[in-house]
């Protein structure tokens, strides 16, 4: 740049030189053709000189005799009377005798008049300037400019072009630099970070890129370069998924505009080499979009894709189904072991896979990946309902001394209430633990003893206020 701008400053400086060399030129051949001109001479020493007259009087008749105009032009004071325009009789080089008497009168008179003609000139030019109130027009101002001004003004002119013409060129580099930027900050980020993290650190950077563009700045750039930098860079997963969707969220754009984009990232790659980038494009948007229309304009890129054939579009779909199943197992190697044994782990919905797939997928791998050891260990036999019942019935009996009688099962509470009739139903009370549903039936009239104020649930712990009686 700073050889640029040294080679651009020192055409700027060529041009003024030439420039002024002109202006020079063009006022010395000015000036000449004035002095070469007898009556360009007269007419401007009359304007600038001569005192004002009335039209019918000449000028060399204002100044009274031949002696006047002699002596006055021989002493050089009257520039505005030249020899041509002065008769003869004025300009004779012998004065009659009756003029030399009177030289000092004439003089004295001479000098006065000069002098009362020069007063009169000032004051005609200050009344002048103090009256002319009327604003300069358009002819006046190009009739007043000299040489020296359009030389300055083109040299004004060609400064300001080009150095407009640099900013904008470095404007524009800059703009690109950033967009490139842009993208492949966003791509890094959502390749090594997931979760929430991953969301909050992409709306830090698009932050601050949009503030760096100016607002409204290279929408269509930005994600175009972010979509493409994410699909080279790593493979389709549903961290992909989610930041191409927050991306979308942040520009504000509508569906039907971003499935336009989705289209052309998606030429931009190259037929031969580009086609599983392609459809890795028809996947983000397929999984993003989900407007119809914005739908049907993203099937641009099957074809795209697939070569606008029927067996084309049959090796797309296969690609599809293909880099989705990938996507998942690869959720399935990043789950660790123990929390892999307790099922599918989620995030097939996120990849556009069904249930059905999810599971055939996960039973798949684990076949693959579970060790013999795990895969034929005896499993752990099941627990009835009456073997836990029987569980907390021991537990129970174990604390404060309680007996049979004062601790029984739901079962039995209602076959006893049911065999002694309504006498043995009203005789107790039941109380349930409002957190676990640990059920308590306490014989009436024995609160104080087999549910004190101090009790606990035996199941979680809770206290006496939490459990509610039925």
């Amino acid at each position: 740049f700073k050889a640029l701008w040294r080679e651009t400053m020192g055409r700027f400086a060529t041009l003024g030189l030439v420039a002024l060399l002109c202006a020079q030129r063009a006022e010395t051949l000015s000036v000449v053709s004035v002095g070469r001109n007898p009556a360009a001479l007269w007419r401007a020493q009359t304007s600038t000189y001569a005192p004002r007259l009335r039209p019918s009087q000449p000028l060399w008749s204002s100044l009274g005799d031949a002696g006047d105009v002699r002596e006055a032009v021989a002493a050089g004071g009257a520039p505005w009377a030249p020899a041509d325009s002065v008769p003869e009789a004025y300009l004779s080089e012998e004065p009659a005798p009756e003029e030399r008497k009177a030289a000092t009168k004439r003089e004295k008179v001479l000098a006065q008049k000069l002098k009362e003609a020069k007063e009169r000139r000032e004051a005609e030019q200050m009344s002048m300037y103090r009256t002319e109130t009327r604003e300069p027009s358009i002819m006046d101002r190009i009739t007043s400019v000299t040489p020296r001004q359009v030389a300055w003004g083109a040299i004004g002119s060609l400064t300001a072009f080009f150095t407009g013409r640099v900013a904008k060129r470095r404007f524009i580099r800059r703009q690109d630099g950033l967009v490139v930027s842009y993208g492949v900050e966003m791509a890094t980020i959502a390749k090594q970070m997931k979760g929430r993290s991953m969301l909050a650190e992409l709306r830090g950077c698009h932050r601050e890129y949009c503030t760096r563009l100016g607002p409204g700045q290279r929408r269509k750039e930005i994600f175009i370069a972010f979509l493409s930098e994410t699909v080279k860079s790593s493979s389709f997963s549903v961290e992909q998924v989610q930041a191409v969707r927050l991306v979308m969220d942040l520009l504000k754009v509508k569906e039907e505009v971003i499935a336009k984009w989705f289209v052309d990232a998606a030429k931009r790659f190259k037929r031969k080499t580009g086609s599983a980038a392609r459809v890795t494009v028809l996947l983000l948007a397929e999984r993003t979009l989900n407007s119809q229309d914005a739908l049907y304009e993203v099937e641009q890129i099957r074809d795209l894709a697939g070569g606008g054939t029927a067996e084309g579009n049959e090796l797309v779909d296969v690609q599809l189904g293909a880099i989705r199943e990938k996507a998942y197992r690869d959720i399935i190697f990043r789950t660790p072991e123990k929390r892999r044994l307790n099922g599918p782990p989620p995030g097939g919905d996120v990849l556009g896979l069904t249930p059905e797939q999810v599971g055939s997928i996960y039973a798949d791998v684990m076949e693959d990946t579970t060790p013999d050891y795990l895969k034929y260990a005896p499993k752990k036999p099941e627990v009835s309902e009456f073997e836990e019942q029987e569980k907390r019935k021991a537990k129970l009996l174990a604390v404060d001394n309680l007996t049979l009688d004062d601790v029984r099962t739901e079962e039995e509470e209602k076959q006893k209430a049911g065999g002694s009739g309504s006498g043995g139903a009203s005789g107790a009370k039941t109380y349930e633990c409002s957190k676990c549903g640990y059920t308590l039936f306490v014989a009436q009239g024995r609160e104080e003893k087999f549910f004190p104020a101090g009790f606990t649930c035996p199941s979680c712990g809770a206290a006496r206020e939490d459990f509610k009686e039925k």
